[in-house]
């Protein structure tokens, strides 16, 4: 009697083993996924900052300049200085244009990356529910 019910043992996990396979390697891919989207969240984070320093930098650069054009603007009766400060701010603010289109770019993706990550959490904690229900019919 203990060897038939050994078989019957090992004939039912074999078939849970082999009804669990799929849900098993689409489990490893998504996790192999959320590193890769993690690591990528990271390397968008840490150019977020980046350029949120760059964007500081050339604010006080703006600022910089737009004080010595006041103060250079009261005494100076030469028009041609004062011609390149406005050409240089309008530069800059170009600039800071760009700069803040790349931030909200790069924001974007690290939002995007992280509603990917939170729908494949999702459905990797249905497959595991799945795969809890499985176990606790057997």
């Amino acid at each position: 009697v203990s060897t038939q019910s050994t078989g019957k043992i090992g004939s039912r996990e074999k078939y849970i083993n082999s009804q669990m396979e799929a849900p098993l390697a689409e489990y490893r891919r998504l996790r192999d996924r959320l590193a890769e989207l993690e690591n990528k969240y990271q390397s968008a984070g840490s150019t977020v900052t980046e350029q949120s320093r760059a964007l500081a930098q050339i604010n006080e650069e703006l600022e910089t300049v737009k004080a010595q054009m006041d103060e250079k603007g009261t005494t100076m009766t030469d028009s041609g200085p004062l011609v390149k400060i406005k050409q240089a701010i309008t530069k800059i603010k170009n600039e800071l244009v760009q700069m803040e289109l790349r931030i909200g770019v790069l924001q974007h993706v690290v939002l995007t990356s992280k509603v990917n990550d939170k729908t494949a959490m999702q459905r990797d904690m249905r497959i595991d529910d799945q795969f809890h229900d499985l176990k606790t019919a057997f």
